[in-house]
């Protein structure tokens, strides 16, 4: 949102806009989202911003770079697109305002499914089978056999306690509005259905699915204050003249509150799981925490290992350090190996163990599968332990180790005691310990 035209019909006030970009800005779950996901769809998220933008202006052009931009980022964001035509409607623009969003939201979202990830990705169709339901063949039909049979606990899973506790972290501080002005939210409905029809809770490794939300209840809070505004001029006798400044101090209202949010308690990181494990992925809320910023000892001897290794060394990493290697011209994720023969060509394999205390860390894919693998490479005599620290181990290629990371026989016990210790608990089903301790707190807060 920009001192435009539309701020003006927003808010009747040329500053408004300045005031919304800030409350964007300062929105905890903007916060959350940006700095809490690794992921191309979190790109969804201003796009769909300008979109709104340029639809609420009436520039088709615009709105059509835009949108085609963010359809790119994820194939369920066609639907999205489609909202736009409904909103139109309901608007009673043009039929070209209409149609179009439809059909190419639609066209995109049966073509992404049915051609294009199915090329790349033949097994494409197990990716849904979290919905409610029996499998992923039998969606939507299959929440609609488990409504029919049992209405209380299917609506249950719907209306969980953590799906409406997602919807608090969200509205809070401020989208709580977007109920007085709720248009905008029918372009939020395709992928928060799909959110609250997952059988568990949103796990963390997927927060990212939010960025299709956040802009249309971000507009919907607009709309809301500006109706709010107006109904406070009414109601006070405000004159005319006066009434755009009484709109434009409702924008800024909106900023003023998140701003007091982000420097309170983190939202989204405290609560997110992967299946049954507890997780927090980082204070992403609290951006003026130090805390959040300073990495614990264990992450500055795990980076100190790492920052000799030489630009054109190919490495397999997880964890910690998928963001600190990923811009190397040959990189791969630790995770998405099945076999030594997978890790042909990489002389490095940089591994963050799980319990160790991190505050800035992706989650770690660790199951007894991984862990036997990584333990597996030692064992099968194919890589050394070239650095070993109870939170990281960096193993090296016996037939071409890298200068400065030659394995060393002394390590290899400490490296399999490890892994064993790991692994036990891996298999016992134990949950992990959250990345960054700290004390329990209330579910809503």
């Amino acid at each position: 949102m920009r001192r435009s035209d539309s701020a003006k019909k927003i808010f009747a006030s040329p500053w408004a806009g300045l005031g919304a970009a800030a409350a964007w800005l300062c929105w905890p779950a903007v916060h959350d989202l940006t700095l809490g996901a690794m992921d191309t769809e979190t790109l969804a998220g201003p796009l769909w911003l300008f979109a709104a933008l340029f639809f609420a202006e009436r520039r088709p052009i615009a709105f059509w770079i835009a949108a085609v931009a963010a359809l790119t980022c994820k194939e369920t964001h066609g639907p999205v697109l489609a909202a736009f035509g409904v909103i139109a409607l309901v608007q009673r623009r043009p039929k070209s305002w209409i149609a179009a969003p439809i059909l190419v939201g639609l066209a995109w979202f049966v073509l992404a499914v049915k051609v294009i990830i199915p090329s790349y990705f033949p097994e494409f169709p197990t990716v849904y089978n979290r919905f409610i339901g029996v499998a992923s063949t039998e969606f939507p039909a299959g929440f609609f056999k488990a409504l029919i049979a049992d209405p209380g606990a299917t609506l249950g899973l719907v209306f969980s306690r953590e799906h409406l506790a997602l919807v608090y972290r969200i509205a809070k501080p401020f989208a709580f509005l977007a109920v007085f002005g709720p248009l905008p939210l029918v372009a939020a409905l395709p992928i928060g259905g799909l959110i609250f029809l997952l059988k568990d809770p949103l796990p963390v490794r997927q927060v990212h699915i939010l960025a299709g939300i956040l802009p249309f209840v971000f507009w919907a809070s607009l709309e809301g204050a500006r109706r709010l505004s107006q109904f406070a001029a009414r109601v006070t006798k405000i004159a005319p003249e006066k009434r755009g400044r009484v709109h434009g101090a409702a924008a800024w209202l909106l900023p003023a509150v998140a701003a007091v949010q982000v420097a309170g308690p983190g939202t989204f990181g405290l609560y997110q799981n992967y299946g049954n494990r507890p997780m927090a992925s980082m204070r992403a809320s609290n951006v003026l925490d130090p805390a959040f910023r300073t990495p614990t000892d264990a992450e500055r001897r795990a980076l100190d290992a790492v920052r000799s290794i030489p630009p054109d060394i190919k490495v397999a990493a997880n964890a910690r350090f998928l963001l600190y290697l990923s811009a190397r011209p040959e990189f791969q994720e630790f995770g998405i190996q099945h076999t030594v023969k997978d890790f042909a060509g990489v002389p490095l394999v940089v591994l963050w163990f799980p319990r160790a205390e991190c505050r800035t860390c992706v989650y770690a894919r660790w199951t007894p599968e991984l862990l036997s693998l990584a333990a597996h490479l030692v064992e099968a005599g194919d890589y050394g332990v070239a650095a070993f620290d109870p939170a990281f181990a960096i193993l090296s290629s016996r037939r071409y180790p890298p200068q400065g990371f030659e394995p060393r026989a002394d390590l290899e016990e400490p490296f399999r005691e490890r892994m064993n210790e790991l692994l036990e608990i891996a298999e016992a089903g134990s949950p992990w310990p959250r990345d960054l301790p700290r004390p329990d707190a209330p579910f809503f807060r």
